[in-house]
């Protein structure tokens, strides 16, 4: 087994090392039209759902203080509980867990192309994707996250000095026109050279790839995305063949497909619905078990929901029999044991105001198992 401190291929091997989000500060647009093009575009899904999304409009100056407020107290105090207790039952059950640093205050940030504000590192899936004993930041897709791994940055500096690699993917501008819209508007967009010469730039989140050994998957739908897996097959060399898989969702793969081990997929009734023949081949011949439970938590009208009533498959495996779902998942926790496996049903509530569940809030460090083939 790999001695560094780092070592995790699939999303089910048994997990022995895990990195949990923190929740302090995070923070909420007051109005759908303070956001920018890139907030727009990264939570379309959502926001086109409350008719909320303009990408064709003035984009206005950035995010600023005076845009954004935090989460209700209730919320964010439910939300805390919460995840102190999934870390506690972790923890309980034997696995390392560790913690970003916490966002003291929400500031200004900038580029020099753009600005914006801070962000809390809570959905700690999102940009970093680790492949065997390597960590790999993946180029932002939201200004607003643009530091936000900052947070991480003293642990992956510890898992360096103790023999994991860890690689930055290139840095975007993140100019207006560095953004393909085809997914958002459902047609083809020309390519556009912005003010620096450049066409549609490399970006992606690493929650668009599930780790299935020497392959991974990742869904694109854009031309972002699509560079974005041009790069990490070129990165990752010849011990691993990535497979794209097209518009499965705006950004994120693991609310709609998750593989629990070797032949089994979890995956979201309305997101596989009739499209299972577009996933590799060998996938297409590995049982799938389907989620119906959806989250109905009743928000007012002025909240800005960031992720779908799907939210409850996001879930995470801790080993081949074991994996972590919502407590009111009712039907999936008896599917689950029917197909012989040993759901742990965890309370995790305002998902999605937060934009994600267990596999979002996690970052899986160390798995104890080899590197192999499944398909």
């Amino acid at each position: 087994m790999n001695a560094s401190p780092v070592n995790s291929y699939t999303e089910w091997g048994p997990l022995r090392e895990i990195i949990v989000g923190e929740v302090d500060n995070g923070w909420l647009p007051r109005r759908p039209e303070h956001t920018d093009l890139s907030y727009k575009l990264f939570y379309n899904d959502n926001l086109k759902q409350q008719h909320h999304n303009d990408v064709d409009g003035p984009q206005g100056e950035g995010l600023r203080l005076e845009h954004v407020e935090p989460y209700a107290t209730r919320e964010a105090e439910e939300r805390r509980e919460d995840v102190e207790a999934f870390v506690a039952l972790l923890e309980g059950l034997g696995v390392t867990v560790r913690r970003p640093r916490r966002l003291d205050e929400v500031r200004p940030i900038a580029t020099s192309a753009w600005s914006s504000l801070s962000y809390f590192a809570h959905n700690v899936r999102d940009q970093s994707l680790i492949v065997g004993d390597e960590i790999i930041e993946t180029p932002p897709l939201c200004r607003h996250r643009y530091f936000e791994n900052d947070l991480l940055k003293p642990l992956y500096h510890e898992y360096f000095k103790g023999g994991a690699r860890w690689t930055v993917a290139p840095r975007p501008l993140m100019l207006d026109e560095s953004f393909d819209k085809t997914y958002v508007k459902g047609a083809p967009q020309p390519e556009a050279i912005g003010a620096a010469g450049l066409g549609f730039e490399m970006m992606f989140d690493a929650a668009q790839c599930l780790r299935f050994g020497t392959d991974i998957v990742m869904n694109v739908s854009t031309e972002n995305h699509r560079l974005g897996a041009r790069w990490l097959q070129r990165h990752l060399g010849d011990r691993f063949t990535v497979h794209v898989i097209e518009n499965f969702a705006d950004n994120h793969v693991d609310g709609s497909i998750m593989p629990l081990r070797p032949g089994v997929l979890f995956v979201n009734a309305r997101k596989i619905h009739g499209r299972a023949h577009q996933l590799p081949r060998a996938l297409q011949k590995w049982d799938m078990i389907t989620c119906y439970d959806t989250d109905d938590t009743v928000y007012g009208e002025d909240k800005l929901l960031l992720a779908s009533e799907y939210i409850s498959a996001n879930v995470l495996p801790l080993d081949e029999e074991r994996v972590v779902v919502d407590g009111h998942s009712t039907k999936t926790i008896r599917t689950l044991e029917k197909h012989g496996f040993t759901p742990i049903p965890v309370r995790l509530r305002h998902s999605r105001l937060y934009a994600g569940g267990f596999h979002c809030i996690t970052l899986d460090v160390r798995r104890d198992e080899p590197l192999e083939t499944y398909f």
